[in-house]
């Protein structure tokens, strides 16, 4: 059976990300990672989801101008690929533990008010 298409990843930054990429990415670095690599380190939280590259690249932008622990807050969008159809994820992390994501989600909400559902480290 064939395996399911893999989520490409992509930062803020990145330009030329490819499908499925493969190296570890950083909010301010140029490089794409997969998704089950982001999701290893810690948690995340899942913002949004779109049918639409504009719209998902927009609440990128947008999320990008908070700071977090002095940092930019580490945004990222996911594109997920089946056929010629495309689901685009924005997500922050990951954090290193639950409380941290928490804070994150709630920063999120203030400047969005849309609510991030926070997703644990895979096991």
């Amino acid at each position: 059976m064939a395996k399911p298409p893999q989520p490409s990843f992509e930062n803020k930054t990145a330009e030329n990300a490819t499908e499925e990429p493969t190296e570890e990415s950083t909010p301010s670095g140029d490089k794409t990672a997969s998704s089950t690599n982001a999701n290893k380190k810690g948690y995340t939280v899942q913002i949004a989801s779109f049918n639409d590259d504009e719209r998902a690249s927009a609440l990128v932008d947008k999320l990008s101008s908070l700071m977090y622990d002095g940092k930019r807050m580490p945004v990222y969008k996911f594109i997920q690929k089946t056929g010629n159809k495309a689901v685009y994820r924005v997500t922050l992390g990951p954090f290193a533990n639950h409380l941290r994501a928490q804070r994150a989600a709630n920063l999120a909400h203030n400047k969005t008010k849309v609510n991030g559902v926070i997703v644990g480290p895979e096991k």
